[in-house]
Formats: C-alpha cells, structure tokens, sequence
C-alpha cells in the first residue's frame, strides 16, 4: 500500500523524536521538514510541484513526512483535488502552546528567519485539520505529545493501525547519538531526540529552569503568546486521542451508543478514546 503519511505540528512538540520511532519501522522513506526547507529559502513556488513528485515516488514505496503547518495550509488549498485523489494520510501532533513556546525560545537564534509567532500558530494547525476532515470526509488523527511520552506503545500502536502499517517493539527503544544525514546541518535543534534512546521525557524541570531565568517581560511575552494560541489548542485537544488509566479489562473494541461519536479501544492497562464527535468544534 505505498502512499505519504504527514505529520503536522508546531515547532518543539516532539516531531523529531516520533520521526526517529517512524523510523524503526524500516519501510518508510523519512522526509524530514522539506517543505519548511523550501519556505525558509524563499521557494514557496516550489511547494507545490514537491508535493507532486512525492505523490509520484509513493506509487512505488511508503514516505513518511514531518512537517510544520504555519506554511501547509495555502497548500494544502492548491493541492485539494490532489489530496483527495492521491493516497496521502495527514496525521496530527500537538502540545501545550505554552511549552512548545518555551522550548522554541530556549533554542531559537536570533537570526533565525521565522519568530515565533509565526512559527507557533495553533490556528493555522487547526485550519490544516479542518481543511483535510472535509476534504477526505472522516477524522483525522490527532496525538497530543503528553499521552505519547506517557504511553508511547499504546500511541504509537493506534498511530500504525491508523496508517495502516504493523506496529514494531523496536519503535520505542533506540541507539542514541547516532545522526541521521537528515538532521546534520541543524543538530542543535535536535539534541534531545539525536541523544534519546526512546520517548523519555529528557526535558523535566530543564524548562522550569530555563523559565525562571528568563527576566519577568520575556516570560510575558511568552505566556501571552501561549495564551493566543490556547483555544486552538484546546480544540484540538478536544479531538484527539485520549489516554486514561483503567483497571485491566477484557481485550476489545465497543462503541459509543448511535450518535455519541467516540469509539474505546481497550487493553489490560490502558483504554484509548478518540473522540470524533462534531459537538466540540
């Protein structure tokens, strides 16, 4: 079943280290950020006919893309008949704003090309999810990146039914520090999933820190920037994949009564909800 998997984010929730679990699998052709690559070189032109190549390539072997959705929206309207046409799944991965814009501003060079809010914005994600839904008429997936650090074979096991490949043990463990040619020209971005060996969460309290150094105007900006982009987020949130502790419970899927729009997929530790209801939009 060769197609594209897309993975559409913000900077800094977690991308990088779901790429390298992607990764692990074996049968994909990792593309990393290159559409955002062409933007920062000033070829948005170029967008379009890249997505074309691609959907040529993948008539012949799986290629996984990880990408950001400040830009993808304008194309993802151009490419609308191709995207319903051609075999292309767009997936979902979010954070709280608030983080994600903490972890941007403890990495992000002065002379970077983008600020963050342009980079940061939780509304363009929204409208990429809303675009691909009523193109493709069903519900995309969306993973919060907290439930994927908490429970990263449940996540990851439901994301591989979702694309429909086999999930493999050997995406939740890996050798650290070694580079892929893929991420060698930026490695600083990239330290913690270069260094991890899995999705342990390595940045516990070394954001705490990095915030209360920060002088009081600096950590203002930040939470009003976060707070712009809290309603989007929470929306997403609304829809994506949830993850709660359970007792241990017989193996199996049920569904919601006619019209709730959830369906739970159990396990012995776990119980995933994906909420699909319209109601929280």
């Amino acid at each position: 079943m060769p197609g594209i998997v897309i993975l559409l984010s913000t900077p800094r929730n977690r991308t990088t280290v779901f790429e390298k679990s992607i990764e692990q699998l074996g049968c994909f052709d990792i593309r990393h950020e290159p559409f955002f690559d062409l933007c920062y070189d000033d070829k948005i032109e170029e967008l379009g006919p890249l997505l074309e190549s691609m959907v040529e390539e993948s008539k012949d072997k799986l290629i996984f893309v990880k990408d950001f959705a400040f830009f993808m929206f304008d194309l993802m309207q151009e490419k609308r008949e191709l995207i319903q046409s051609a075999n292309i799944k767009f997936t979902f991965l979010i954070r709280e704003p608030f983080d994600a814009i903490l972890s941007l501003s403890k990495l992000k060079q002065d002379d970077f090309k983008f600020s963050a809010e342009e980079m940061m914005r939780y509304d363009r994600l929204w409208d990429c999810y809303e675009l691909y839904r009523c193109l493709i008429n069903e519900e995309p997936l969306i993973i919060n990146s907290t439930n994927l650090i908490k429970y990263p074979e449940q996540v990851m096991r439901l994301y591989c039914d979702h694309i429909g490949v086999e999930f493999k043990p050997e995406m939740l463990v890996w050798s650290a520090n070694e580079i892929p040619e893929r991420l060698r020209d930026h490695q600083e971005w990239y330290q913690t999933a270069i260094s991890s060996r899995g999705f342990e969460s390595q940045t516990v309290g070394v954001l705490d820190e990095y915030l209360d150094s920060l002088p009081s105007e600096e950590q203002a900006r930040i939470q009003t920037l976060a707070s712009e982009q809290d309603v989007f987020y929470e929306k997403l949130n609304c829809l994506s994949t949830q993850i709660r502790p359970r007792a241990p419970a017989r193996v199996g899927l049920s569904y919601g009564a006619a019209g709730s729009g959830s369906c739970v997929v159990k396990d012995q530790t776990v119980c995933l909800e994906m909420r699909v209801g319209m109601g929280n939009q």
